[in-house]
């Protein structure tokens, strides 16, 4: 598995930086053009563990059906969603959403990722797929900068890093 995480601080309450974030319709306001994420369907309500989320996603004009699972739902400090349809062998992506004492939310998003094994040579597409990852959260990070302001001390921009997988 490859691991990408991305820390970033916004200058606006968890609570509310946790509702905006975690709604699935503000997703492709989040990012970059050439990575779009789309609802198919109304997100259920309550979103719970377990709530499934259909999208339709493109993938530089490369369309793909994309299905996710909630699997840990603890607003406002944190959710985690998996892969339960989609072009990848396992995805999974926590959010986490911390106060910060100095003021506003840390916002940390972890994403571990495994892709199929016909893809070779799958040390390329690993790296490919893992740089394009960390622009499309670098991207979303930016983006919630301009819709709450970056927080207090953001190292700016968020820089994604890789974890030992």
């Amino acid at each position: 598995m490859t691991s990408l995480e991305i820390r970033f601080h916004l200058a606006a309450p968890r609570g509310e930086v946790f509702s905006h974030l975690s709604e699935p319709a503000h997703l492709d306001g989040l990012t970059p053009a050439w990575f779009r994420i789309l609802p198919r369907e109304p997100s259920p309500r309550p979103l719970r563990p377990g709530a499934e989320i259909a999208y339709r996603l493109r993938w530089r004009r490369l369309p793909l059906a994309w299905r996710s699972r909630i699997v840990d739902w603890q607003p406002p400090a944190h959710f985690t969603y998996e892969q339960a349809l989609g072009p990848y062998r396992r995805f999974e992506h926590e959010h986490v959403y911390a106060e910060v004492a100095s003021g506003g939310t840390l916002v940390i998003d972890r994403v571990r990722f495994a892709l199929p094994g016909w893809l070779l040579p799958r040390p390329w597409w690993q790296r490919r797929v893992a740089t394009d990852l960390g622009r499309i959260f670098e991207h979303r990070a930016l983006a919630a900068g301009e819709l709450f302001g970056r927080g207090p001390a953001t190292p700016w921009p968020p820089r994604t890093v890789r974890l030992p997988a």
